[in-house]
């Protein structure tokens, strides 16, 4: 009976060594890059939706036009990051893309369409808020799709229904990976939207 006792002691001790042993891996902090105009960029679409993900623990990357420091539409400076040009949008788990008055001129171009169909091809998560939804029409890669957005003058219906996606007045919306917003007020929600998808990975 003591001889059984031994045996089973020795046998959990053999399995908690073994156990012991086994290397912790590092939580590895997920990625997310926010794209904003060079100039004219809205800062509370920007600093909002920044400030909740960074309080959930997501590394921020800052991307725009050029590596430098970036102008909101107050005249607020924020220092980028990268520019286009060296940006690899298959290193980070998310791609938001933020809106504001200079959106439609800096960010609705060929480089930022090209940025758009990789992530898209590479599952990531996409994030677009206020007149950006625009440019994921224009990029092509929301066929199918559910979408919101700004739509003061009227025309997002149309643009979404030509680039096979429908339009939903909603304040944010998400459809698989991708979440949308229609502006500035739904900045926090749409962060916290984001977040959902990300935990969800």
């Amino acid at each position: 009976m003591k001889l059984s006792k031994y045996i089973i002691v020795f046998c959990v001790c053999i399995a908690f060594a073994s156990w012991a042993s086994v290397p912790v891996q590092p939580k590895v902090t997920k990625q997310v890059a926010l794209i904003i105009a060079f100039y004219d960029f809205h800062p509370i679409e920007y600093y909002d939706t920044k400030a909740v993900l960074e309080k959930a623990g997501f590394q921020i990357t800052t991307v725009s036009n050029y590596q430098g420091i970036a102008r909101a539409s107050d005249d607020s400076t924020v220092k980028t990051d990268c520019g286009f040009i060296t940006f690899d949008c298959l290193k980070y788990d998310a791609i938001v893309l933020i809106g504001g008055a200079g959106s439609p001129r800096n960010l609705d171009q060929k480089q930022v369409h090209t940025i758009l169909q990789k992530a898209v091809q590479a599952k990531k998560i996409i994030g677009a808020i206020c007149y950006t939804p625009r440019i994921l029409a224009h990029a092509d890669v929301i066929r199918g799709k559910k979408l919101t957005g700004w739509n003061d003058d009227m025309a997002l219906d149309q643009i979404l229904n030509e680039a096979g996606a429908t339009y939903l007045p909603k304040d944010v919306l998400i459809d698989g990976t991708l979440v949308t917003a229609d502006g500035p007020e739904a900045a926090v929600k749409f962060g916290n939207d984001l977040i959902t998808l990300l935990n969800a990975r």
